[in-house]
């Protein structure tokens, strides 16, 4: 039984919960998936990306789509104790989680993945006002290294939208189909790389839909963007919980009391799920 994770685990809630070998690959990104449970059924035939964000109406209804094998509880909202506001951007916050991003599993070492070529950027992204306004005053070493100036960077139409930090967004311009901050010359994204080379948090400059992909939000509900539902995005199947790939952004954004809500639905989620496989009395 494989327990090592849970010590990672800052909870408000002291339990003891051993985890069958099967799940562990789905909490701890270091522990090996079991050749006899890996889901290779699970890897998506069509690929998508990014997409436009949609309204939570369209979101609803993708979830009824068969392509994705059937979840012990496919669609529970959750609410939380109080709002969790964006960091310096109180209007922007959730206050409900969909349990689905602690069952839902993807392989989340992206900068490690000899597979997607990327597909996941074919589409650009919605930044919000006020990361626009960042990225459009960064010093000129960053246009440089994007290789484009920054009037090419968005689109010209602005979207309202008052869940969005600034109340509104852009989205990144798509050239020779691909996101202008995708590197051409190798992989991942651009604005990420020079955050990293310039020693300052990535998650300042780098979109933030970007950043909690493949977790997404829309009127306060924190839940998996659409193209996991859909089956679309390719790197779903065995690997870590949407929630453990997203969960230092998570804390980044949102603040570590939210984390520590957020991990003790996780363990809910992992006893609801034993529970459905215990044997039922006749």
């Amino acid at each position: 039984m494989c327990v090592s994770f849970l010590s990672a685990i800052p909870t408000t809630k002291h339990r003891s919960l051993e985890i069958p070998p099967r799940f562990c690959h789905l909490f701890d990104p270091g522990h090996p998936t079991p050749a006899s449970s890996a889901p290779h059924d699970l890897v998506p035939k069509r690929i998508a990306g990014c997409q436009p964000r949609s309204p939570l109406s369209f979101f609803l209804k993708s979830s009824a789509r068969k392509s994705y094998p059937p979840l012990s509880n496919p669609m529970s909202i959750r609410s939380l104790s109080q709002p969790y506001s964006l960091t310096g951007a109180p209007s922007t916050h959730v206050d409900r989680v969909d349990t689905r991003i602690f069952q839902l599993t993807y392989y989340m070492h992206c900068m490690g993945c000899s597979f997607c070529n990327d597909i996941c950027c074919q589409y650009g992204v919605d930044v919000d006002l006020d990361n626009v306004a960042r990225l459009q005053a960064a010093p000129e070493e960053l246009e440089q290294f994007v290789g484009r100036p920054r009037s090419q960077w968005f689109q010209n139409q602005v979207v309202l939208d008052p869940e969005y930090p600034g109340g509104g967004y852009r989205r990144t311009q798509v050239i020779d189909g691909r996101c202008v901050f995708l590197n051409r010359n190798g992989r991942g994204c651009l604005v990420h790389s020079w955050c990293l080379q310039q020693g300052i948090p990535y998650q300042h400059l780098k979109p933030m839909i970007s950043s909690l992909f493949p977790v997404t939000f829309d009127q306060g509900i924190l839940l998996p963007c659409s193209e996991t539902v859909e089956s679309s995005l390719a790197c779903l199947g065995p690997g870590s919980t949407l929630y453990r790939g997203a969960r230092d952004d998570l804390r980044w954004y949102f603040g570590e009391q939210l984390v520590r809500e957020l991990d003790a639905i996780e363990l809910d989620a992992i006893e609801l799920e034993l529970q459905s496989m215990r044997p039922q009395p006749d």
